[in-house]
């Protein structure tokens, strides 16, 4: 791996783990911070989507799981959503963001496909819950 590739990866694990625990700590409030009208965590979700891989991460995905049932869940869920969208419009993507969402397993999986970011992430999890009991 190229340094340049390295620093990339680490940023994009930085900026998953402080999604992970602003979710886990501001709850609904995170889901209502918007930037020019559109949800953080879905801004995140779609820069990360943009920048990866497809063929190698189902490639890996392939080896480890079956992946058939998720990506039938998600071309059922996107096609529904089209055809809602046409009917309702914009509540459409409301209704139907657990499928949106549901692709931050994809992006967990390929940031959290290496040792070195699989230990960064329960550090960082661990801290998270320690900070968590302190706060209750």
């Amino acid at each position: 791996m190229y340094p340049q590739e390295s620093k990339i990866n680490n940023l994009f694990l930085y900026i998953f783990c402080i999604i992970i625990l602003c979710n886990i700590f501001f709850g609904y409030g995170f889901q209502l911070l918007l930037i020019f009208n559109l949800p953080v965590n879905e801004i995140t979700l779609l820069s990360f989507l943009i920048l990866i891989n497809y063929f190698l991460i189902f490639n890996k995905l392939k080896t480890i799981i079956n992946i058939a049932p998720f990506l039938i869940w998600i071309v059922f869920g996107l096609i529904l959503i089209f055809f809602s969208f046409i009917e309702r419009g914009l509540w459409a993507l409301r209704d139907g963001s657990q499928v949106f969402d549901s692709l931050y397993l994809v992006v967990g999986f390929l940031l959290l496909s290496n040792e070195r970011n699989i230990e960064l992430f329960f550090r960082v999890i661990k801290i998270a819950v320690l900070v968590g009991l302190v706060y209750i």
